[in-house]
């Protein structure tokens, strides 16, 4: 019940301002050297912050029994590349204009001085943003699976980018002494990233960064912050005019850093046994009216026929709510600590994820909770 209740907890969350953050700008000041750059943006990813890499763990695509890391390009404060490279579409400019006044905003709430005082920053980081969305792939050519397969040894991943410091990176994603290999989605974008943060200033990669956990976490914060965040995302690029009521707000939430916990009081409420049983039988029936059918088709080959069957026999009835619930019992809950629960809870996930690595496949895993509505 803590998580709700200081999400609900106006006050206690305007005291704090961006306070909570403390400790994380702090550590963003303290690097000193491009090299730890790569440390820095493995780090701050583990609790939902995106940074030029995103990490995920996925299936292998071509061994289904085993679980990989994914390296993917990652980093753009806007939707897509084009809005940082349709220089003469008038929309997007227009948007571009929006964005540097928005960080500039963030900037200024951070640190007291105003968004005026933020102005050029700002410039540099959608300088240095639209550069990284110059060197990533298309949507075409991201949705091309052969091409963005590609397993590399550990060993072989400062060859694609020399400048991140991998030993670092991997340190700080959770991932040093845990697999032999990752799946690199986009080589080439690896490829140009690296000589781009290299090339860049550190002070504009550190504003960067700052901008990438102040936009995180904004809604999460003051007042200020939250006003800000929607006025950009919420209005400008998704077209909302009006915030959704802070309750409301608060259970999405809870069904996202929750999830199962809530499920389970959901269910308690709403689908009993008996509820679970009767959808069941009736799933049990649509299959057996596709065996039949499977069995009876005159269009189909004896051979067809036995490859139907098999994949039908293998189909996977999940109804209602998963058999295992994932247990909260390690994470750390606060009532008067909104930000740092959210932070403490994305660990927690990020943890569970990586803990899947060198384990057999989890075919009893839910991808959604069981208040979420899914056609």
């Amino acid at each position: 019940d803590a998580l709700p209740i200081c999400f609900v907890d106006e006050a206690g969350v305007e005291r704090r301002g961006s306070k909570p953050l403390a400790g994380e700008l702090a550590a963003i000041d303290a690097v000193s050297d491009p090299r730890q750059l790569g440390g820095l943006f493995a780090r701050l990813g583990r609790f939902g912050v995106d940074g030029p890499i995103a990490l995920a763990i996925v299936q292998d695509d071509r061994n289904a029994t085993r679980y990989v890391p994914a390296l993917m390009q990652a980093g753009l404060g806007l939707p897509t590349r084009d809005y940082y490279l349709k220089l003469d579409d008038a929309t997007f400019r227009g948007v571009r204009t929006r964005y540097v006044a928005y960080l500039a905003k963030l900037l200024g709430l951070a640190d007291g001085r105003g968004a005026a005082a933020h102005q050029k920053t700002a410039r540099d980081i959608l300088a240095l943003e639209t550069e990284i969305a110059r060197v990533q792939w298309s949507p075409v050519e991201n949705r091309d699976p052969v091409k963005s397969y590609n397993p590399v040894a550990l060993a072989d991943l400062p060859a694609y980018a020399p400048a991140l410091g991998w030993n670092d990176w991997l340190a700080g994603a959770g991932l040093a002494g845990k697999t032999p290999d990752v799946l690199v989605r986009q080589p080439s974008y690896l490829r140009g990233l690296s000589p781009l943060l290299a090339g860049t200033p550190l002070a504009t990669s550190k504003a960067y960064a700052r901008t990438r956990l102040l936009d995180a976490y904004a809604p999460f914060l003051s007042r200020a912050f939250v006003d800000a965040r929607f006025a950009f995302v919420g209005v400008v690029l998704n077209g909302t005019s009006t915030n959704r009521p802070r309750w409301q707000r608060g259970i999405r939430l809870v069904n996202e850093t929750l999830g199962e916990a809530m499920g389970r009081r959901y269910v308690d409420a709403h689908f009993p046994p008996a509820s679970k049983q009767r959808m069941e039988a009736m799933v049990d029936n649509l299959l057996a009216a596709y065996r039949d059918s499977i069995t009876t088709l005159d269009w189909m080959g004896p051979e067809t026929r036995q490859q139907a069957l098999a994949k039908l026999a293998k189909f996977r009835v999940k109804v209602g709510y998963p058999t295992k619930w994932i247990a909260y019992d390690t994470l750390a809950i606060k009532r008067d600590d909104l930000a740092g629960n959210v932070m403490r809870a994305r660990r927690f996930e990020d943890a569970r994820q990586l803990a899947k690595l060198g384990q057999p496949i989890d075919r009893e895993e839910w991808q959604m909770t069981p208040p979420t509505v899914n056609a």
